[in-house]
């Protein structure tokens, strides 16, 4: 976990409109602050197992890997794993390459980014999930030197699988969304001023060990979160700041937990990166557990539940906006599944112990 001293923080203020305008409505619906207590005591045990202190990298990567499968089943690849063509198989390659951001170390990238913009986390799922990127010149032009940009064309997400309703359902703006939450947006949330500049400052950093192969990848980066259509950009916003704030979320009297909920179903239910928007959404429910301090192994595989009930999945995701009460629901079952999720992280560790 990244001590908080590393972290970038939000204002006072941002941090009482998260709380009192989007956070707060649904934590107080009767029984979701008992279930996130329930459940982070789920993921606190599953990490007192023996094998989580001595193998800790082993845990990381299967769970991932698990995760990054079943996130694949969740847009409809169909095919068993060790068949020839799972390995070229468009819905699972862009799953594992989305995952594997979380690999590099375990959560250092992402900890890192989270210091320089949460935005830029979602813009490297969003292009490690869109499968190829295309050739970039990380040498700037002359036009591009005077203009401060790189010229990049972005990145269409390929149009692949069968498309389940999680992702494909129209984007609701950041009034709506908070309004069906809680009260009123405040000005704390809402100005946003110019988002396509803000959107396109916030990628991650560039890597020092290969400037230009990190100059190419931010550039992607950057043109990916411009490519967002301006109904999406408030919806992206909001889901950064609530993935900002989820290093100090327990002193503002927010739940972690209940976070990576919201931030789950703001992005999976309103797609602002098209069809990649499940591969950004559910990795980062998992960065937000690393940073909370909830799962810093990300040993739960979430993802399973979720296919496993995945027509309620999908019907309430299709809700989520349209209501406290359908949010509530979808917060309900998001925490059934981290939950759950925390067994099968148990059961990895307990067979990373039998194979030592």
């Amino acid at each position: 976990m990244v001590p908080a001293k590393n972290m970038a923080t939000l204002d006072t203020m941002t941090m009482q409109a998260l709380w009192q305008m989007v956070v707060q409505p649904v934590q107080s619906i009767p029984g979701i602050a008992e279930t996130a207590r329930a459940t982070r005591a789920a993921l606190f045990a599953a990490h007192r197992h023996p094998a989580a202190l001595r193998q800790p990298e082993h845990i990381t990567a299967e769970s991932n890997l698990q995760g990054a499968l079943y996130a694949a089943r969740l847009q409809g690849f169909t095919d068993p794993v060790t068949s020839p063509q799972a390995a070229t198989h468009p819905l699972l390659t862009a799953a594992v390459d989305s995952y594997s951001v979380l690999l590099s170390p375990p959560g250092g990238n992402l900890s890192r980014a989270a210091t320089t913009g949460p935005l830029g986390i979602f813009a490297q799922l969003a292009v490690h999930a869109g499968g190829q990127r295309p050739p970039v010149d990380p040498r700037p032009t002359q036009e591009s030197k005077s203009a401060g940009t790189y010229a990049v064309t972005p990145k269409q997400a390929p149009a692949v699988g069968n498309q389940s309703p999680a992702v494909a359902h129209p984007a609701s703006g950041l009034h709506d969304v908070t309004a069906s939450l809680g009260d009123p947006a405040s000005a704390a949330l809402t100005d946003a001023g110019d988002t396509q500049a803000v959107l396109a400052a916030d990628a991650s950093s560039p890597s020092a060990s290969d400037p230009a192969a990190a100059l190419a990848q931010q550039t992607n980066q950057s043109a990916q979160l411009r490519g967002i259509p301006r109904a999406h950009q408030p919806v992206v916003q909001l889901a950064g700041q609530l993935l900002q704030s989820a290093p100090h979320a327990a002193a503002h009297r927010i739940d972690p937990l209940i976070i990576g909920a919201i931030v789950h179903g703001l992005l999976a239910s309103s797609a602002p990166f098209g069809s990649s928007s499940l591969l950004v959404a559910l990795p980062t429910v998992r960065v937000i557990h690393h940073l909370s301090g909830d799962d810093p192994l990300m040993m739960g595989v979430t993802e399973r539940y979720l296919f496993d009930h995945q027509q309620d999945y999908e019907a309430l995701l299709l809700e989520f906006a349209a209501s406290r009460e359908a949010a509530g629901e979808f917060v309900a079952l998001h925490l059934q599944a981290v939950t759950a999720g925390a067994a099968d992280g148990r059961a990895i560790a307990d067979i990373a112990r039998n194979h030592r």
